[in-house]
């Protein structure tokens, strides 16, 4: 009787504690197995908790530099729409000293905003920021790291240019400078192969052609950034123009024979010149004169001029020859690969930097106009713009998941952890009402014997 007493005492308490405190596991004899699984689960979730707190002051972060980078886009359309005012032939001076100042004024409120855009105490668009590692989750490998990249007028409207060598080749091997793979890198990417339908007008070496080389740079400008412009090709003879007899069939230009001409000393009376220009709309070449009365040959549209080795030797040989580009960017371009002499470069080059937002006059700069700068900056703001709304996608996916991941931990735990109100109150009622009954028979039984020592207390 006593020892059912102490059980539903026991019990009784058990289930008052639960109750008190709303935990069904608080010590390792309530479940060592259970109590195991209940730690690890609060670990997890302190974990989850620390990583939405990280991803909220990052969130917070970016969307400081995305309003930034917001105002500062208004600021650059206002500066475009200057830049294109600026170019009105109605405009006076007075007019154009106006619209430069208030060019400049945007510009220095430009800098103003970068450099007083701060979060924490740490400057986020003036470069000068480190990479941040951004958090995801509560495991070490739940890391994004990223860097803000400066929006100073120095760092916008960037324009790196470029320019390669025009070379010549012997006729018979001018295809084995066509791009191979992994001849050419772009600023450590790598340039497709060319081939011969990249040039449609070049009559010989087509597929070495500058023509060819900047379709398949500009085909990959969005892994490089870097676009390509040919340069007209133009080929100047090694001296003065002498007289000769050229025979019918035997001087060509790009395949094409220009006829039998009766050439006088320095081309005096255009004969020469003459023969050439008359079968231009078919060589897409033309022929000058220089000031030194060399032949000069240019194809405005960059094609492959290619002479034959015959009555041309004199003036010019029997080559293929291949015109420069020019390579620009908004970053500096280096240039590397296998064989980049392919290119007219030994590789290592790298660009130079025309000018920038920060030294541009709304007239615009040398080598480039005020428009294109601008538009250069437009494009890179855009791009800032862009890079920061992808981490904040990927930020707000982050937090996403990692509340649903931690309420599903969070009710894992409680059904481990918590207590079953109903079911211990239940417990507490039945385990008193147990132990008041027991008490009552307990005591009952105490009174009967006592009775019963009475009696045989009397008889003796």
């Amino acid at each position: 009787m006593s020892r059912a007493l102490d059980r539903n005492q026991r019990k009784a308490t058990v289930a008052l504690r639960r109750l008190a405190t709303g935990s069904r596991v608080e010590r390792a004899s309530d479940g060592a197995a259970e109590l195991a699984r209940v730690n690890a689960l609060r670990a997890q979730l302190a974990g989850y908790r620390a990583a939405s707190r990280s991803i909220e002051a990052n969130q917070a972060l970016l969307r400081t530099a995305e309003t930034a980078l917001g105002e500062q886009m208004t600021i650059l359309q206002r500066m475009r729409e200057l830049t294109v005012r600026y170019s009105s032939g109605s405009l006076s001076a007075v007019d154009r000293t106006h619209i430069q100042a208030e060019f400049e004024t945007s510009r220095s409120e430009l800098d103003r905003i970068a450099e007083q855009t701060q979060f924490n105490g740490h400057p986020l668009l003036t470069g000068a920021a480190q990479t941040l590692g951004l958090t995801l989750g509560p495991s070490p490998g739940d890391r994004l790291s990223y860097s803000l990249r400066a929006s100073r007028s120095g760092s916008l409207g960037t324009v790196h240019e470029l320019t390669t060598s025009a070379y010549n080749a012997n006729i018979v091997l001018a295809d084995q400078d066509a791009f191979a793979s992994g001849d050419v890198l772009l600023s450590g990417s790598p340039v497709r192969p060319t081939v011969a339908s990249d040039d449609s007008v070049s009559s010989h070496g087509a597929a070495a052609s500058a023509i060819a080389k900047a379709q398949a740079i500009n085909d990959d400008t969005a892994a490089h950034g870097v676009t390509a412009t040919v340069s007209p090709t133009v080929v100047t003879g090694a001296s003065a123009v002498a007289a000769f007899v050229i025979t019918s069939g035997f001087t060509s230009i790009n395949g094409v024979d220009i006829g039998a001409v009766n050439v006088q000393a320095n081309d005096a009376d255009g004969a020469l010149r003459s023969a050439i220009n008359a079968v231009s709309s078919q060589t897409g070449v033309v022929a000058t004169l220089s000031s030194t009365n060399r032949l000069v040959l240019t194809a405005e549209d960059g094609r492959n001029i290619q002479t034959s080795n015959t009555s041309l030797v004199a003036f010019i040989g029997g080559r293929v020859y291949i015109s420069s580009l020019t390579l620009r960017s908004s970053d500096a371009i280096e240039i590397g690969g296998g064989d980049p002499g392919k290119l007219g470069l030994s590789g290592g080059e790298t660009s130079i930097l025309l000018g920038s937002l920060a030294s541009l006059n709304v007239s615009g700069a040398a080598g480039i106009s005020s428009i294109e700068t601008m538009d250069v900056a437009i494009a890179q703001m855009s791009q800032r713009q862009a890079e920061v709304g992808a981490v904040l996608s990927r930020l707000e996916r982050a937090s996403s998941g990692l509340a649903g991941v931690t309420d599903h931990a969070d009710a894992a735990r409680g059904r481990l952890q918590d207590a079953d109100f109903a079911r211990e109150a239940a417990q507490l009622v039945r385990h008193q009402t147990l132990r008041s009954v027991g008490a009552s028979l307990l005591a009952q039984s105490n009174v009967g014997s006592r009775q019963a020592l009475d009696l045989l207390t009397e008889t003796l």
